[in-house]
């Protein structure tokens, strides 16, 4: 006989959950893990009903014991009302699609923001509900390219470039130093050993390498090199058929901050060898403006006037927007009459195209290649490391007039 009634029991037990019915004094709490702000309240909202205290402490609480204070204080559900498996009536939007959607997105949001759920607000319309917004990825800004030449060797070209490259990384920008010299005296300087170069500068110039491969970084935080071999030497004889010749590091450079993780360069610096042949045409055709070191000396300056006329050259065949950027005095004596009369010679000639600053002689700045570093990473407190500090400021400060002057023009 009991059990004959445990088995009635059952079946009844059964009977009402096929039926949807359910014995009155047992709390329906299932509902509540399932209807994410199905019901809206009947008399309070967030618009017109302020937090209470207790409200306040429950959204403090982990998200477990929110929702465990949830379905204990949850009224039993009407079993009269429909549930998300009945029908909907005439002329209205089947519910099913929009509250599961909208039951995953929050549920995802919680997920992601490890707060409370989201069960006691109510859930918007459809026509209230935003669509996905388009997140648009910012175009890459081309790097400002300078290149660093003068025709006459010993002038202070690879210091200035290591020096100056380290002083405007610095300042918080990335800043990439190629090495077109063929005798890497730059890649060197700045502790990159020869059997480090995988890809050098004439991999990128042949096409064999892009120049993302060959970009190494240095021991300077947010400076980058792309080194350079001896190959380079051969690069004239190689390319002096191609149709492109002129314009194959401009091409290299086009895709330097597209694609890939890397951090986008804002200075590009090309440290360009002693002599006006194909490979310094490259860097001028490439190249925005040009940085011109001129050793404090009487020989330097019968090379200026020369650069002069080969930068009008490019400007006219090759590169119409090459500029001079300015003219750096390295070497500097003040105690040499003639390092003086240099100086003078040279502001009246150029004018504004003249730096301020002056690179004085100093024995760091000669000692400083020798250990790999930059002047500024060997001896910050010593004059060469304080004008190079000075020159970058000089160089920033005329990147945004020429900035001003674009936006304008």
């Amino acid at each position: 006989m009991t059990q004959t009634s445990a088995s009635a029991a059952a079946d009844t037990a059964i009977l009402d959950e096929a039926t949807g019915t359910m014995p009155a004094d047992e709390t329906v709490l299932q509902p509540m893990t399932v209807t994410t702000g199905q019901q809206e309240p009947a008399k309070a909202t967030h618009q017109d009903t302020p937090a209470s205290p207790a409200a306040a402490a429950d959204a403090m609480r982990p998200e477990g014991a929110l929702n465990e204070a949830a379905q204990v204080h949850t009224p039993p559900v009407d079993v009269a009302a429909p549930t998300l498996a009945s029908e909907p009536h005439a002329g209205e939007h089947p519910p099913h699609a929009e509250l599961a959607v909208l039951a995953e997105e929050k549920a995802h949001q919680q997920q992601e923001a490890h707060g409370p759920p989201l069960s006691a607000s109510p859930t918007p319309p459809a026509s209230d509900v935003a669509p996905p917004v388009m997140r648009l990825e910012q175009p890459k800004r081309s790097p400002r390219v300078i290149a660093i030449a003068n025709q006459k060797g010993g002038v202070g070209k690879t210091t200035t470039a290591i020096n100056l490259g380290t002083a405007l990384a610095a300042t918080g920008e990335n800043v990439l130093i190629i090495d077109l010299d063929p005798q890497g005296n730059a890649s060197t300087g700045l502790g990159i050993e020869r059997s480090r170069r995988r890809h050098s500068t004439y991999d990128v110039l042949t096409g064999a390498a892009s120049l993302r491969q060959a970009v190494l970084p240095t021991s300077v935080p947010r400076l980058s090199i792309a080194p350079s071999t001896l190959d380079l030497s051969g690069l004239e004889l190689e390319v002096a058929t191609a149709r492109d010749r002129a314009y194959r590091l401009r091409s290299a450079l086009a895709a330097l901050n597209t694609g890939g993780p890397q951090a986008d360069f804002a200075y590009v610096l090309i440290d360009c060898p002693p002599s006006l042949n194909l490979i310094t045409l490259n860097a001028m055709a490439a190249a925005n403006a040009i940085l011109v070191p001129l050793q404090c000396e009487f020989f330097a300056l019968e090379g200026l006037s020369q650069l002069i006329k080969t930068v009008d050259q490019v400007k006219a065949t090759l590169n119409p927007e090459l500029a001079i950027h300015g003219i750096v005095l390295t070497m500097h004596d003040s105690r040499n009459n003639l390092s003086n009369q240099v100086v003078a010679d040279v502001r009246q000639f150029m004018g504004r195209k003249v730096y301020e600053t002056v690179i004085p002689r100093n024995v760091r700045i000669s000692e400083a290649p020798s250990y790999g570093k930059p002047v500024l990473v060997y001896d910050l407190k010593c004059v060469g490391s304080e004008a190079y500090l000075r020159l970058a400021t000089e160089v920033i400060a005329r990147e945004k007039e020429y900035a001003r002057e674009a936006m304008a023009g």
